[in-house]
């Protein structure tokens, strides 16, 4: 059984609640200001090493996108601390906080979605609109959603914590075992 992190999402402020866009602009040629038709502008951010998405608020919000690493995903909020003091850039932020992590799983063997559907609560099967079953899991705090699919591949979202991430990979191992 193999389980990857694909891509996290991740939050967090600067401590000063404002970001000079147009400034930091200046400073990063890479970076890209967009301003929408309802006037909110946004600078993003593009990392190739390792792999992440910025989106800076002038507000002070920052979304990271795309991290594959929990550990970097904790941390992401000192990686672009890192990259902007690159640049002369000195701002301060919050601790970041994950918002989504999703993952693939694969137990390499195939499953009979329908019989899965009838052994599962909290699932839906309806191979004329999806492919795949959808099944929701709660955990303490999030609302977790696993797409299986009958290759035995599976997507997991809204995962967000640790402790998620250990019950999840423990919830499916005991599914594949009732699968056998």
């Amino acid at each position: 059984m193999q389980f990857k992190l694909r891509s996290t999402v991740t939050f967090f402020r600067a401590r000063k609640n404002h970001l000079e866009l147009k400034e930091i602009h200046k400073r990063i040629s890479e970076a890209n200001y967009v301003e929408n038709v309802n006037g909110i502008a946004t600078l993003v951010i593009d990392l190739e090493e390792p792999k992440a998405k910025f989106i800076l608020y002038k507000d002070g919000r920052v979304l990271c996108m795309g991290l594959n690493n929990f550990k970097y995903a904790r941390s992401s909020h000192l990686l672009l601390d890192r990259f902007l003091k690159k640049h002369n850039i000195d701002y301060r932020f919050d601790k970041a906080k994950i918002k989504n992590m999703v993952l693939t799983i694969e137990i390499n063997k195939e499953i009979n979605l329908k019989k899965l559907n009838e052994l599962l609560e909290d699932s839906d099967y309806e191979p004329e609109q999806f492919p795949g079953l959808v099944h929701h899991i709660l955990s303490e705090k999030n609302n977790i959603t696993l797409l299986i699919f009958k290759s035995g591949k599976m997507v997991v979202t809204g995962v967000k914590t640790a402790k998620d991430l250990k019950m999840v990979k423990g919830y499916i191992k005991t599914l594949s075992n009732k699968l056998n």
